[in-house]
């Protein structure tokens, strides 16, 4: 298990990937972000979290102002 904190500026975003084995779960610590999980998405605020699965094609993005 890894946990990474990751600080996106307003429009930045993250690579379209996905992993074999792995889960990813995000838990958004400020603002909000747009989660896309295979081709749906999902806008995520403070205090939300949202778990990827393996083999879920999936892109994090801020589309927000802050």
């Amino acid at each position: 298990m890894s946990i990474v904190e990751e600080i996106m500026p307003p429009g930045s975003e993250g690579v379209v990937h996905h992993q074999e084995v792995s889960r990813h779960f995000f838990y958004i610590l400020e603002g909000e972000a747009s989660l896309v999980i295979e081709g749906t998405t999902h806008v995520i605020n403070r205090g939300d979290s949202i778990l990827v699965l393996p083999g879920k094609v999936h892109q994090i993005k801020n589309e927000s102002g802050n």
